[in-house]
């Protein structure tokens, strides 16, 4: 597979958990599921998913933790990322 597909398709993951972590818009088992398909074709592995998450984590979630009491704070954003990494785990899991 090229380069420009496996781009793609690390692109269309991260914006699919990232959309779900900043603003819950989705379900976390179709989000799961889409992954485990997407692995399944061999278009992604399991290290590109963890860096993916790595980084949503970094770019989504964390800037969002601090300043208690600003509009900038929004602790949902962490119980999203938590929900939706054990939702992929479990599906992966049982694949």
């Amino acid at each position: 597979m090229s380069h420009d597909v496996n781009e793609k398709n690390r692109a269309w993951c991260k914006g699919l958990i990232g959309s779900y972590v900043a603003r819950g818009h989705d379900r976390p088992d179709r989000i799961a599921k889409c992954l485990a398909t997407t692995m399944a074709k061999g278009e992604l592995d399991g290290a590109s998913l963890k860096a993916i998450l790595a980084t949503i984590n970094n770019e989504t979630v964390q800037p969002f933790l601090g300043r208690v009491g600003s509009v900038f704070h929004q602790p949902e954003r962490l119980e999203r990322f938590h929900l939706v990494r054990k939702t992929i785990d479990q599906v992966l899991s049982g694949c």
